[in-house]
């Protein structure tokens, strides 16, 4: 082909490269232009190619290629296209400047600068190159010591949610199966397809693993321990494949050496000691179940009978008969005054968390045990004098009103539960978890043995059920004589309504998840809970037994801390005291954490980090109180619909952005609200992006969904649809970045919060449940938004966030780290939120103009500048109802503007829309510690380095 055909056929590739860079199509552009470079060489084809990789993110080959164009061109001052070259010049400083290479960029940007002050013409270049050198000469200089710093301040940020008021967990445990953390999820509707799909999930030990031929590692992470019975079930899952290694063994007589073979970590998490201390309970019992030889020790039965029984009542979290009651605090005591069990890790911050719990339960609780006693105060309350003790304890002085406001309540729930009501007998179903053998009932309690032997009669001969009047006699029986279970108890016995098919729970597992175990569950009309559960702990106990024989290394590890601390924690390595533990893990289990993390963003954008990347991994979660808001009134296609896009509604993310923006590929369709859901990541580059103009949207969403709280306006005051975390807010555009997206998309859009104003579609969430038909219109014309009431909490959150995020952000508005100080203000709550339990994202501190302090509501229609403009939020905040003091970040300058302008702090209730406490003088927050403490350690940090 003769140079002028090729040089024709260059031009006809590059003016279709042009059209597709045109429509925003640069994969297509590429292509094209690297095509039209293979036959001829021109600075304008490379620039165009340079030009098409930033907009896809590749910023290395694209600083490479404007380089290029610049070498080409030649000198500045004698090159016929000085702007090609100055706009390449560019290009290269942007590259650099946004994948952090400001050393290199900074003396490059200064000098272009230079050069082109004495260049007449090329104004919008000169504009170009000074706004890139003043937001060059911001960022951070020495990056990879700041990152490690930033990293150890994000773990130290105060917690954002209070710990809830503890509760009794009268055995709810959910209405779903329990399920081995090896296997796949299942849907309720199951074909042979499905069947088949969810087969791929499943994680399967190999062979040569079991043999001990290989190593083989298996880690798993269950956030919320109050879920246990995934837990157990593994145990069982995991004992039926040493059952089949010991026949393999048989036929295999090689020697293996010890590092080989099946290594499994199970960690377990939760905020509550006493949910921990319970699980260190039941896992000491099995291990010594698993002890037990029986054909050596002629007393194993009777004694494995004993523990059995007794887990049967510590895991359903019931009361118990004496003899019931007395093993499980011989057990207790052990637990206390000896090492706990050696499949077990406890670091020493959960042991000093978990021994007063035992302290409790050994001491005040053993006097105070039975039922009777604990439930005349699950009827009517505390006593006014105990409420009364307590306030004043926290400094609330009590007046005469707020005692008859007392009074009023307790005479509320005497109305809302009577004594003897059939809702009252409705909360304690006893005639299946309850149910004992016989040999367990007190001879003294006569009436309770002839009403279980009527009931065994009725059952047998297929009587009609249970009259009220014998159910009260039962009742009324078990209050007299029963034990209470302290396994699960604080001083606190919060009533509730429990309505979950207990029986159906614990024989799924053997109809559907051990079909190999049928032939030993207990089967016909007599069958009880009781036998289920003796037999579901025996396999555990095996589990147990097999693992500690036959498995390379085998640890359950208990933490009490909170939930995503512990993940961060995990996440950048700096969990003090944890042993040898796995920082990826193959499978995490929620169980309901987004309900009380604030949802589904929050939960994913945290634990996403920490989940293996291969095709079985899984998170797997239930969100109940955060659920999406939909109308109750559709047709079946409108809920499936809105079933399916639940999750990425509520996170901000919308359904066609499944597996491409949130990073999660759906692997179960989740018919119900109430069943389980399960994720796995989709490849860290998927193929297919949304477009810029959809992840700008995205963005607008995401930010206002964590920063402005929606109340759900239903019975429960507690109820919140938006929660206040613009933690997961950074979270999740950290989740972008790992998908592939361009980081000049992602940091614009942050950069142009900072102006305090967006134009967006986006609207806050509506309060109340939308029909599925008016979503759309919900975003249907764009608006102004004024974001100045969330500016305080963006600049802080924003610069703690910078060095750990792959790109830099250069807003003109963003503090330095070194700023950014721990502040502490007294604030004492009113006493009408200090009598309320403590609940989930209830309250933030809010910052106000003096023109707004007395205003009873907070305006905020985002809209209006000037009522936007006079109030502030911090949501990120730790507050110590004892000491009643707020702990939170704020960047110093900002706090030394809030006070010279006057503003004032108070408490505010997004649930309520009022104020939880009198408004202070901002002059009354203090700078806890050195306020030179942080640059020093970000000096120090860049000096070691």
């Amino acid at each position: 082909m003769s140079a002028t055909s090729q040089a024709d056929v260059s031009l006809l590739v590059k003016a279709q490269a042009d059209a597709a860079y045109r429509a925003k199509n640069y994969v297509l552009a590429r292509k094209l232009y690297t095509q039209a470079l293979e036959t001829t060489e021109l600075p304008a084809l490379r620039s165009n190619l340079a030009a098409a990789e930033f907009e896809l993110g590749q910023y290395d080959v694209s600083a490479e290629n404007s380089q290029k164009v610049v070498d080409l061109l030649g000198d500045s001052a004698q090159t016929p296209n000085p702007g090609m070259r100055v706009k390449n010049e560019i290009r290269v400083l942007r590259c650099l400047a946004i994948t952090k290479k400001s050393a290199e960029a900074l003396p490059r940007a200064r000098a272009l600068v230079t050069r082109l002050s004495g260049h007449e013409g090329l104004e919008e270049l000169k504009t170009m190159a000074s706004l890139l050198l003043e937001s060059m000469e911001r960022l951070d200089p020495s990056p990879v010591p700041t990152q490690r710093v930033a990293s150890d301040r994000l773990i130290q940020l105060p917690n954002y949610r209070p710990a809830s008021a503890s509760v009794m967990e009268h055995f709810v445990v959910g209405e779903d199966k329990p399920e081995s953390l090896l296997g796949a999820p299942r849907s309720s509707s199951v074909t042979e397809e499905t069947i088949g799909d969810f087969n791929k999930l499943k994680i399967l030990i190999p062979e040569p693993s079991l043999l001990g031929a290989e190593p083989w590692d298996f880690s798993a992470l269950m956030l919320g321990a109050g879920d246990p019975r995934h837990l157990y079930a593994t145990l069982l899952d995991i004992s039926v494949k040493f059952v089949e290694r010991q026949h393999l063994v048989k036929e295999s007589e090689v020697k293996y050496p010890p590092k080989n073979g099946v290594g499994i970590h199970i960690t377990m998490n939760d905020i509550r000691p006493y949910a921990i201390a319970r699980h260190l309970v039941i896992l000491y019992a099995l291990e010594e179940i698993s002890q037990h030889n029986n054909l050596v020790d002629p007393q194993v039965p009777s004694r494995q009978r004993e523990l059995l029984t007794m887990l049967h009542f510590v895991f359903w979290s019931c009361g118990m008969p004496p003899k019931v009651h007395v093993t499980m605090m011989e057990i207790i005591r052990r637990v206390r005054d000896g090492p706990h069990p050696s499949c077990v890790v406890l670091d020493d911050a959960s042991r000093e968390q978990i021994n007063p719990c035992l302290d409790y339960w050994l001491g005040p609780m053993s006097q105070q045990h039975e039922l009777r006693r604990m439930t005349r105060s699950l009827r009517a309350g505390k006593h006014p004098s105990e409420t009364i003790a307590e306030l004043s304890a926290m400094g609330v002085d009590s007046t005469d009103e707020f005692k008859d406001n007392l009074r009023e309540s307790r005479k509320i729930e005497q109305e809302i539960l009577p004594p003897g009501s059939r809702r009252e007998k409705a909360s304690f179903p006893i005639l299946r978890v309850l149910w004992p053998p016989e040999y367990l009932v007190p001879d003294e309690a006569l009436e309770l043995r002839e009403f279980f032997a009527a009931e065994y009669a009725r059952k047998t001969e297929l009587k009609p059920a249970t009259p009220l009047k014998d159910l009260q006699l039962a009742h009324d029986n078990i209050l007299e004589t029963w034990f209470c279970n302290v396994t699960f108890l604080t001083d606190d016995w919060a009533a509730g309504d429990y309505n979950h098919d207990t029986f159906k729970q614990i024989t799924w597992l053997f109809d559907d998840v051990l079909p190999w175990a049928l032939q030993l569950a207990p089967s016909g009309p007599n069958a009880t809970i009781h036998q289920f559960s003796c037999l579901f702990f025996d396999l555990a106990a095996d589990g147990v037994r097999a693992l500690s024989r036959y498995a390379r290394s085998f640890k359950i590890e208990l933490i009490v801390d909170d939930a995503l601390h512990v993940v961060d924690q995990i996440r950048f390595g700096n969990y003090e005291g944890r042993r040898d533990g796995p920082v990826l893990f193959d499978r995490i289990h929620l169980s309901n954490l987004p309900d009380y993390t604030g949802g589904v963003l929050t939960s994913f954008t945290s634990c996403a980090g920490i989940l293996r990347t291969h095709e079985r991994a899984l998170i797997t979660f239930n969100c109940l109180l955060n659920a999406g808001l939909w109308s109750a009134q559709f047709t079946n296609e409108a809920a499936e619909e809105a079933l399916q896009s639940y999750v990425y509604n509520y996170s901000g993310v919308f359904l066609e952005e499944i597996e491409t923006v949130f990073g999660m590929k759906r692997e179960l369709p989740h018919l119900l609200l109430s069943h389980y859901m399960a994720f796995t990541k989709v490849p860290s580059s998927p193929d297919k992006l949304v477009s810029r103009e959809r992840l700008t949207v995205i963005l607008h969403e995401a930010f206002l969904r964590s920063v402005l709280a929606t109340r759900w306006r239903s019975r429960s005051m507690s109820s919140m649809r938006e929660p206040l975390n613009m933690l997961a807010f950074f979270r999740f555009v950290e989740m972008l970045c790992k998908r592939g997206y361009p980081y000049h998309w992602i940091s614009e859009t942050i950069e142009g919060f900072f102006t305090g104003r967006i134009r967006t579609r986006v609207r806050p969430a509506p309060s109340r449940p939308a029909p599925i038909p008016r979503m759309p219109r919900l975003h249907a014309d764009e608006a102004l938004l004024f974001l100045t009431p969330f500016m305080l909490e963006l600049q802080t959150t924003a610069a703690i966030w910078a060095p750990l995020l792959p790109f830099s952000l250069t807003a003109p508005g963003l503090p330095p780290i070194s700023e950014i100080c721990t502040c502490q203000v007294h604030v004492p709550m009113t006493i009408f939120f200090s009598m309320m339990p403590t609940a989930v994202h209830r309250l933030v501190l809010k910052f106000v103009s003096s023109s707004q302090t007395a205003s009873p509501t907070i305006n905020l229609d985002l809209r209006d500048e000037a009522t936007s403009s006079e109030v502030a939020f911090i949501s990120t905040l730790h507050y110590a109802h004892s000491t009643r003091i707020a702990t939170f970040y704020l960047a110093q300058g900002s706090l030394e503007e809030l006070k010279r302008q006057g503003w004032e702090v108070l408490l505010w209730s997004f649930v309520d829309d009022g104020p939880a406490s009198d408004p202070l003088p901002c002059t009354s927050i203090n700078i806890i510690g050195d306020v030179d403490s942080w640059a020093s350690a970000v000096q120090s940090a860049t000096t070691t380095s």
